[in-house]
């Protein structure tokens, strides 16, 4: 319909003059006037919205995390330390430190045996304990065979004097000189040098048996005295004035007779320990302790 159909139609109406196109032209205008301002209003409502939303979200969460943290999380849901899993704590491993360091020092051979030796020292050389000692503080094996030799060298003092004496005294297994070279062993431990006038056989008084005896083979060396016995066992004593190993100062002597000597190497009550008698090459070990 245009512009001429539309006048006729007034005129059959009978509505009166036509109104001038100008007046229609305002009316338009202002219609889209009106409809732009209701989107504009209804767009600024929207945004005003989205922004209060976004501001709430922003105030209920004072300190949190933020949004590209937020986002880290399955469904938007921020991580809550009161209800996330606990991380466990590694274990530790290894072995577990012992109580107590092992003790690798090497135990001093055949203790009963040893205190054999001094108990029986003192009943021949020092009756009344004044100057051998209570125990033991070394020792030493070796053997010749399934044979056994045990020693020990004794402290030897003398009340007043700063030096320190020597009496070691020795004993082994039964069948001991069976074995080549075994008797020679024991005499050369003991400072006697077999087949030289230093180290002579001679006869004990009141018996049909013979010791080897030394009168000293150097200024210390006070004597030495070995015997075989008939079941093969040796027994030994040698005296010192000095215990070169723990002291520097001789004392002034050591009162161990000849006969004492020769007592002490026929007591029948001296034997190594059953116990301790078997000899195994891994058991002979140096001296232990001071000596």
């Amino acid at each position: 319909m245009n512009d001429d159909d539309i006048k006729r139609m007034f005129e059959r109406l009978d509505l009166g003059p036509e109104p001038p196109m100008a007046m229609i032209d305002d009316d338009l205008h202002r219609g889209h006037r009106r409809l732009r301002t209701r989107r504009l209003a209804g767009w600024t409502a929207g945004a005003a919205g989205t922004a209060v939303l976004a501001t709430g979200v922003a105030v209920a969460l004072p300190g949190g995390p933020g949004p590209e943290q937020e986002l880290g999380y399955a469904g938007g849901v921020p991580a809550d330390a009161s209800t996330s899993a606990p991380v466990p704590t590694p274990t530790p491993t290894g072995t577990a430190t012992p109580s107590s360091p092992p003790d690798d020092r090497d135990e001093i051979p055949s203790p009963n045996t040893r205190q054999l030796l001094l108990d029986t020292a003192a009943e021949h050389f020092d009756p009344d304990r004044s100057h051998l000692p209570d125990e033991t503080s070394n020792g030493g094996t070796g053997g010749a065979g399934d044979g056994l030799r045990v020693s020990t060298k004794l402290d030897w003092v003398v009340p007043g004097e700063d030096g320190l004496g020597m009496v070691e005294v020795a004993v082994t297994t039964p069948d001991y000189v069976s074995e080549e070279f075994a008797l020679e062993d024991f005499a050369t431990h003991l400072g006697c040098e077999l087949g030289t006038p230093a180290c002579a056989e001679r006869a004990i008084p009141g018996t049909d048996e013979t010791a080897w005896v030394s009168d000293g083979s150097d200024a210390d060396h006070v004597l030495t005295v070995m015997h075989e016995r008939a079941d093969g066992s040796l027994v030994g004593v040698r005296v010192s004035t000095l215990f070169g190993n723990n002291s520097l100062v001789p004392v002034s002597s050591v009162d161990i007779d000849l006969d004492q000597a020769f007592d002490f190497v026929t007591d029948p009550d001296l034997e190594v320990d059953p116990q301790e008698a078997k000899y195994e090459p891994s058991r002979v070990t140096a001296t232990a302790g001071h000596d």
